[in-house]
């Protein structure tokens, strides 16, 4: 029989969300003795019956710091109610997903942020289970409740053909809520990946990706196909870009831009427009066309954005004979069409 005492009741929460901790172990303890031990139920709640006399009162959860309490029991069927909030790390991840788009046999990097929400220090370890994707140092360290870690992820295509690659990268943290954050991966390895500087020289944009210097066109290739075409450029700065030197040159009427060698597949087109001369609207009205689609019908950039401002477009187009065809069609009586800079990457996951 449990001599004459009292009971120690109460519950044990999380510090940070304030919800309850069930499966907690609650312990009473008599100096170094463990002399009664519970478990929080599922509301988070415990009791222990004890005799007279002077407890250390424990709860502990992993991952969680351990809370403690003292306790008299000095009067039979008396009841004492302790409650306990266990601190402990929260880890947050962003994003929760990356897509890498990749020309054949290079590489990129993104970065992901872990924080840490909670109110312990956090210890974390960052893992993937496949050889194209590697972490850059550190892959593992603390961070400080409030603080932040900024974590480096670089794919790497070399070896590996056109496709579609998935995988997760497991974040293993001391959080008591939720220890391993996952991040899905997703890589595009492309077929076929040219950037082209239309009259211009060469240049890798703030992405990494490389765009060529412009060229006539040759069979096997990709160039513009009219030799009497012309280029303008500017110094002054393009508004809504950051890659400024891919707006500040162009080729006007350059008829038409072939690329060949291109596997059957599912193309996307990134056109990059700018007047490079202060220029009203409705004085340059062209058609682009791709594959024998209109992709923008009386394209007037002026009118879009102004003057020395970036005029994007992005389209996704079907090739299957080997050759995509681009054509820039002059509107009559309207100036001739420019362009800027032309993106071509085949893409196996549309």
């Amino acid at each position: 029989a449990v001599p004459a005492g009292g009971v120690v009741q109460g519950t044990v929460t999380d510090y940070n969300d304030r919800l309850p901790l069930a499966g907690a172990t609650v312990r009473a303890r008599r100096g170094n003795n463990v002399f009664r031990v519970t478990t929080t139920a599922a509301d988070g709640s415990y009791r222990l019956a004890l005799p007279l006399g002077r407890f250390t009162i424990e709860a502990t959860a992993t991952n969680y710091a351990t809370g403690t309490t003292t306790v008299v029991v000095d009067t039979p069927g008396q009841t004492i109610t302790r409650t306990f909030a266990l601190r402990t790390a929260r880890g947050v991840v962003t994003p929760t997903s990356l897509e890498y788009l990749v020309p054949p046999g290079l590489s990129r990097e993104k970065t992901i942020t872990l924080r840490n929400t909670g109110s312990v220090p956090m210890t974390w370890q960052a893992s993937a289970p496949v050889p194209w994707l590697n972490g850059l140092p550190p892959t593992a360290g603390t961070v400080a409740p409030g603080g932040s870690q900024r974590i480096r992820l670089v794919v790497n295509a070399a070896g590996l053909a056109a496709g579609i690659y998935n995988t997760t990268v497991l974040v293993q943290t001391s959080s008591g809520r939720q220890a391993d954050l996952r991040i899905s991966v997703r890589l595009v390895v492309s077929g076929y990946f040219v950037g082209v500087n239309a009259g211009g020289n060469g240049y890798t944009d703030s992405a990494g990706d490389y765009w060529w210097a412009d060229q006539p066109y040759r069979r096997g290739s990709w160039g513009y196909t009219n030799s009497g075409s012309t280029t303008a450029r500017t110094n002054r700065p393009i508004a809504g870009t950051t890659d400024d030197l891919l707006y500040q040159d162009l080729r006007s009427n350059p008829i038409e831009y072939r690329f060949d060698g291109l596997p059957v597949g599912v193309y996307e087109i990134d056109l990059r427009f700018a007047e490079v001369t202060a220029r009203a609207p409705n004085t340059r009205l062209a058609d682009v066309i791709a594959e024998n689609v209109i992709l923008l019908p009386a394209h007037d950039i002026a009118n879009e954005v102004g003057s020395f401002a970036a005029d994007q477009h992005v389209f996704y187009v079907r090739v299957t004979d080997g050759q995509l065809n681009l054509r820039f069609v002059e509107r009559y009586r309207f100036d001739r069409p420019i362009v800027n800079a032309i993106q071509v990457i085949h893409r196996p996951d549309r």
